[in-house]
């Protein structure tokens, strides 16, 4: 999870979501090169990244939003 969170790139998302996103990565990160934390604080570390990641909203001019916008204003002839 904290892998794949560090590949993801901030102008792709919305500020008041990438700001816990980023925040839940720090502490993931904290939490595992903590040789003393202990597997609850891993696993709370964990879910609040995992949550964090799915509440991520992509920006309007990402180019999910526009394939998505593209395709529902399709018209038919």
């Amino acid at each position: 999870a904290v892998t794949n969170g560090e590949k993801l790139q901030e102008n792709a998302y919305q500020p008041d979501s990438w700001k816990p996103f980023a925040e839940a990565l720090a502490t993931a990160k904290e939490k595992l090169a903590d040789l003393t934390a202990d597997e609850a604080a891993l696993q709370d570390a964990l879910t609040a990244l995992n949550q964090a990641d799915g509440n991520l909203v992509p920006e309007a001019t990402s180019s999910v939003a526009v394939r998505v916008t593209t395709a529902t204003n399709t018209e038919t002839p």
